[in-house]
């Protein structure tokens, strides 16, 4: 079977390097050329009494030494899982981080992206599609946050 770029599944899995971690491990940090990787584990959304057998990596990524981003997957919102990786986001500052639009929502993800993270810029990701493309036609709550609400979007990296 061929993928869209044209490789085989076998070619494309032949490159891809698996990542495990375990809760409470140390941040992993893995260069390849330019790109420079972080990425550690925090427990998914619904923790401690649910999905606590999922296993939610957070990814830092800098290119170049300066251009950095950072995915959070479906992460908890609880500045506790975050804390222990603060010399992570205290350099090079994460010019665009990708939190769970929830993050937004709730005090605990807010101190995340304010104290800890501190991005120059973030956009909320895994929102659901009943929530409007019009910042106007949203909840009250979610009218002034960025949000990727279509699939493709791109934003710039500050």
């Amino acid at each position: 079977m061929r993928s869209e770029a044209g490789a085989s599944d076998g070619e494309v899995f032949d490159r891809v390097t698996g990542i495990a971690l375990d809760n409470g491990d140390d941040a992993l940090r893995i260069d390849v050329g330019d790109v420079a990787l972080t990425v550690f584990r925090v427990p998914h959304s619904g923790w401690p009494t649910r999905r606590t057998d999922i296993e939610n990596l957070v990814f830092k990524v800098t290119l170049n030494g300066s251009t950095t981003v950072a995915h959070f997957g479906d992460a908890d919102a609880n500045p506790a899982h975050f804390r222990p990786t603060a010399p992570v986001w205290s350099a090079p500052r994460t010019g665009l981080a990708m939190p769970p639009y929830w993050f937004f929502l709730s005090d605990g993800g807010r101190e995340i992206l304010d104290d800890i993270v501190r991005p120059a810029s973030a956009v909320g990701a895994h929102v659901p599609v009943s929530v409007p493309d019009d910042p106007g036609e949203r909840p009250p709550e979610m009218a002034g946050i960025d949000l990727f609400t279509e699939p493709g979007e791109t934003r710039s990296i500050p």
